[in-house]
């Protein structure tokens, strides 16, 4: 499993839901399935919970965006290469919510909108770029 994170201003997270309901089939009050809670590739969660990051993870996110309070973590599933769904998710996401910033599972970077559709490239990858970071180490999911 994969993950993406994508960190919304205080005061963003009704735009979010409302971002994932047009995209994504709601299963919860703060869960939703991606494309279909039939057979879902992405599953999202809008929490506030940093329970389980590292203390400096969460400092580097607060030094860039002091008003984050909640994120939307999604999980993709390593059977499928999801590519596109990620892109739709990330579109739509940031789309509602343009200063939000994302995460991936591979860098310590919080990527903007401007860089995602500029296909910017940090530490030689482009973002959520799995098969890239697979190939540089196959040790990495």
């Amino acid at each position: 499993m994969r993950s993406i994170f994508i960190h919304l201003p205080i005061a963003q997270e009704q735009a979010i839901r409302v971002a994932l309901d047009k995209v994504a089939e709601g299963t919860g009050p703060d869960e939703w399935k991606f494309p279909n809670a039939c057979q879902p590739t992405i599953w999202c969660e809008v929490t506030d919970c940093f329970n389980d990051w590292e203390p400096g993870e969460v400092a580097a996110l607060r030094a860039i965006m002091p008003t984050a309070s909640k994120f939307v973590q999604a999980d993709v599933t390593g059977t499928v290469s999801a590519q596109d769904l990620v892109r739709q998710i990330w579109q739509a996401l940031l789309g509602a919510v343009p200063d939000a910033r994302v995460a991936d599972d591979y860098t310590d970077h919080f990527w903007t909108l401007v860089e995602l559709r500029s296909n910017q490239l940090v530490e030689g990858h482009p973002f959520f770029d799995t098969k890239g970071w697979h190939d540089q180490d196959p040790l990495i999911n």
